[in-house]
């Protein structure tokens, strides 16, 4: 069995690794993530990876009873890209839920419908479209976060919202902001989170 690691954020912003455990499959992984929430008070959010490659995360949003107003689904494999615009889109005060695998990505879909969602094209198998495609089907708005130029894309998404890597926080922030009230205000930008000085 795959040996996963957990990494706790807490409510002191420090991010210690709490365990390491061999589990069946990212699945079982992510389950563990949130069992992991519910035992630790002060956790925010715990990150999952399996050695470099970047599981999911699950924050207090995950376990919590209320609902946010808008959630954001990151699909992205690299763990930097897929934290820098969790935590951005965090403090901006958005329910974030990242996926490192297009499976993942697919799984999260049946389980539940994000508010929009913000996809790479290459999770390491090579540019794949079956994420879009579903989010299409779903009608949820997505925006291309990737490395790859717009012209790759297939003809009928050249016009879709398209972010070229390297990008900032606040470049992605300010593109769910901006779709989400093209969109008719259905899921207006919430209020930052208010952080301690």
């Amino acid at each position: 069995m795959p040996s996963y690691q957990f990494h706790l954020r807490l409510d002191d912003a420090s991010r210690p690794t709490v365990t390491v455990a061999r589990l069946a499959d990212d699945n079982a992984a992510l389950r563990r993530a949130e069992a992991l929430l519910v035992s630790q008070p002060r956790a925010l959010d715990v990150i999952v990876c399996q050695g470099e490659r970047y599981v999911g995360a699950r924050d207090r949003n995950d376990v919590a009873n209320g609902s946010p107003r808008a959630t954001i689904l990151v699909v992205e494999d690299c763990f930097l890209q897929a934290n820098t615009l969790k935590v951005a889109l965090e403090d901006a005060g958005y329910a974030v839920r990242c996926r490192g695998h297009e499976d993942q990505a697919l799984s999260e879909l049946d389980r539940a419908r994000p508010t929009l969602a913000l996809i790479d094209i290459n999770l390491g198998d090579g540019p794949s479209y079956a994420v879009a495609a579903t989010l299409e089907r779903l009608g949820v708005p997505f925006v291309f976060v990737t490395g790859y130029d717009r012209r790759v894309l297939p003809p009928r998404w050249r016009g879709a919202q398209y972010l070229s890597k390297p990008v900032t926080g606040g470049q992605v922030v300010d593109a769910v902001r901006g779709l989400l009230q093209r969109r008719g205000g259905t899921a207006p930008a919430p209020e930052p989170r208010k952080t301690s000085a």
